[in-house]
């Protein structure tokens, strides 16, 4: 990866990391996000952190109009079992979109279903998702 893709990439990272800080402050949740830079020593971690349960992967890429399978399966591996699998990904000239699975809307996720939820997943742009996902955290922190 050259080093102006890594700019991009870190800047996407703290773009998305302003936005929800943002509505998390607006909303009066106690959370706020930032980079994991720790993901540069470590394989398989999110790119932001600061959200218990959740794993938050940000890509952001020149061409393309739908994420590619590997950026879904790389977030679900930084998942694990654990934490609720997130992707915020970006094309130029695009909205910013989210992928996210919908395990996200099971508020007992410990529960086995049988299923692999993490093949299931919703596709919106990002800011319907942060709606989405502020009322999930406000409906599940009481």
């Amino acid at each position: 990866m050259s080093r102006s893709s890594r700019t991009k990439g870190h800047g996407f990272e703290r773009q998305i990391c302003k936005m929800i800080n943002q509505e998390m402050e607006s909303a009066a949740l106690p959370y706020s996000v930032s980079r994991d830079l720790s993901q540069y020593q470590t394989k398989d971690l999110g790119d932001i952190v600061g959200i218990p349960g959740f794993t938050i992967e940000c890509k952001r890429y020149k061409e393309g109009s739908h994420p590619m399978k590997g950026w879904w399966e790389q977030v679900c591996r930084a998942a694990g079992k654990d934490n609720i699998p997130i992707l915020v990904y970006k094309f130029d000239r695009k909205p910013i979109e989210a992928q996210f699975s919908v395990l996200m809307f099971n508020f007992q996720p410990t529960e086995d279903y049988g299923l692999p939820l993490n093949d299931y997943v919703c596709r919106m742009d990002f800011d319907s998702f942060l709606y989405v996902f502020i009322c999930y955290l406000k409906a599940s922190n009481g």
